[in-house]
């Protein structure tokens, strides 16, 4: 008996170990957000490479407590309004993303909100809709096979923090139910830093993550993200994920990360992982290079929850040798290999 008992532990030890692997794994995230005008360049082999896509995004409607609708097709699938009143993300689009995250283990999240669209969030509170809007999205996204919904809540005011707080607590009601978790996207910029950070603290209780948007192209997003959220606030540093961009600088003048290589290879710009600065058409165009999103990998890992991208479709193919998303994947799994 005992000839038998002890492979049969070695063997149970060593599963152990390798559940133990996989979950130190899963707890780093790697969170992409997916704007619709972005999914005819979004692949499988993005999604390979991360651990959740936010797909970007539907507006609240106050008006019926659901969301805004553009057009509805005559197979009754939706075609859900951009923030401009025109057409944006379709119920077909989020349907196929969806499949490819299952098919691929990676959570699926709706994003409702955007840029500029914080007084749609204001007249939900304003109307008192609250609960009939968290019920709406929480049926929504579980017909839908949707692991999480993201609130992108741009810019919140300290007025505006008590009605965060309501909308907040609602939709963790109804969507903790059918196990759906709730993250939000908050700013760390000097000007909207302290109500972001005093909504995120309020709410943490009810957030499975926190998306610090912390663009910048040097070291200080991730740097002042766990210094404010998480030495000044005390926030779980593993609920808080900061922001890469694959955009380059200055704002006025952003191109993406994507159409940038291809001017630089065009007019054989020398680059090598260590640039963060091309000068194309006489512009300066300061950005986030391969080496610098390794290190801003690593410090997010090791000091928090992991990173999170704005966004996919500004990237290059993820076989390339200058694509962010890879060197991401490369750094955050390093230490695994």
């Amino acid at each position: 008996m005992k000839k038998i008992l002890f492979p049969l532990i070695f063997f149970i030890t060593i599963i152990d170990l390798f559940a133990s692997d996989k979950t130190t794994k899963a707890e780093t995230k790697i969170v992409g957000y997916l704007p619709s005008y972005s999914l005819s360049r979004f692949t499988e082999k993005q999604a390979e490479k991360l651990t959740d896509i936010i797909i970007f995004s539907i507006l609240p409607n106050a008006e019926d407590g659901k969301f805004k609708v553009a057009k509805v097709n005559s197979d009754k699938s939706q075609i859900f309004q951009n923030k401009k009143g025109g057409n944006g993300l379709t119920e077909k689009d989020l349907d196929h993303v969806i499949q490819i995250c299952k098919k691929h283990g990676v959570k699926s999240h709706l994003c409702i909100g955007g840029g500029d669209v914080a007084d749609e969030f204001k007249s939900i509170i304003k109307e008192n809709k609250q609960k009939k809007f968290a019920k709406y999205v929480a049926k929504f996204c579980h017909d839908k096979g949707i692991d999480g919904v993201d609130i992108d809540w741009e810019f919140p005011r300290e007025d505006d923090i008590d009605g965060i707080s309501s909308l907040f607590e609602e939709l963790y009601k109804k969507l903790h139910r059918k196990n759906i978790t709730l993250s939000a996207a908050f700013s760390s910029k000097i000007w909207a830093q302290k109500p972001s950070v005093e909504a995120a603290a309020r709410n943490i209780k009810y957030l499975h993550m926190v998306n610090v948007m912390g663009y910048v192209d040097t070291m200080e997003g991730v740097e002042r993200a766990e210094d404010v959220f998480v030495n000044q606030y005390k926030l779980p540093k593993e609920k808080i994920i900061v922001g890469i961009p694959f955009f380059t600088y200055p704002k006025k003048q952003v191109m993406s990360y994507r159409n940038m290589i291809a001017r630089a290879i065009e007019n054989n710009i020398d680059i090598t992982p260590k640039t963060n600065c091309l000068t194309i058409d006489n512009k300066e165009r300061h950005f986030n290079g391969v080496d610098l999103v390794k290190q801003k990998t690593r410090y997010s890992i090791d000091k928090m929850g992991g990173v999170m991208i704005w966004e996919l479709g500004q990237d290059v193919p993820v076989d390339s040798k200058y694509s962010l998303l890879k060197a991401i994947y490369e750094e955050a799994n390093s230490n695994n290999e």
